[in-house]
């Protein structure tokens, strides 16, 4: 992830958590470059990121305003990950090494941990997909998950901010660490496709839809 996509992250981790609701205009590109620790050619690259994905609304003279980004959006995100991320967990229970194996328990560790401190467990569940996606051994899924990151973990960021979501989704990444771990290549997309179409399920929810 480049600095340009780490800042679009940072920015949308603060919409989901409501520190910038609908309607609110974010700080000069100085005040923002300040807060997150980069340049102002950085947040000028993020913001236009931003932009595109419908996160913000630009007014020429006038600043960037927190938009609504629709369930549609959210959806759309989530079913390319669906499309994507099942077969990267088929090809980990095919290929997975002792250290890509190692590295999946590591990100769960890391999930739980956040959970306990009292966060959303984003750092950890990003890092367990990686995780997935490595021990897959398809470097050209890798590179498209890894260009997506910020995109997805919008995705993320909209479904764990529902209550105790963080602890069911640990308990979903766990079942496909475990399948992954058995070698289990059927069980292993079905658990992740499972856990995505979830995602989508509580999106609809949130929004009143289902």
């Amino acid at each position: 992830m480049n600095m340009a996509e780490a800042t679009a992250s940072s920015v949308i981790r603060m919409i989901h958590e409501n520190r910038y609701v609908e309607g609110d205009r974010l700080p000069p590109e100085r005040e923002l470059a300040a807060l997150l620790g980069v340049s102002r050619t950085t947040v000028r690259e993020a913001l236009k990121r931003l932009a595109a994905w419908g996160y913000i609304r630009s007014v020429q003279g006038g600043g960037n305003y927190v938009s609504r980004v629709s369930s549609r959006t959210q959806i759309e995100f989530l079913e390319v990950r669906r499309a994507i991320e099942c077969e990267t967990a088929r090809l980990a229970a095919e290929h997975a090494q002792p250290e890509d194996l190692k590295a999946i328990r590591i990100s769960l560790a890391g999930m739980q941990a956040e959970i306990n401190a009292g966060g959303l467990g984003v750092g950890g569940d990003s890092d367990f997909h990686a995780a997935v996606a490595k021990a897959a051994g398809n470097n050209a899924m890798c590179m498209i998950l890894e260009q997506c990151c910020d995109i997805l973990n919008s995705g993320r960021y909209a479904t764990l901010t529902i209550t105790g979501q963080g602890e069911k989704s640990l308990r979903d990444h766990e079942r496909i660490a475990d399948a992954i771990e058995a070698g289990d290549a059927e069980g292993a997309a079905r658990e992740m496709k499972e856990h995505i179409e979830k995602a989508i399920i509580n999106i609809l929810k949130k929004e009143g839809l289902l």
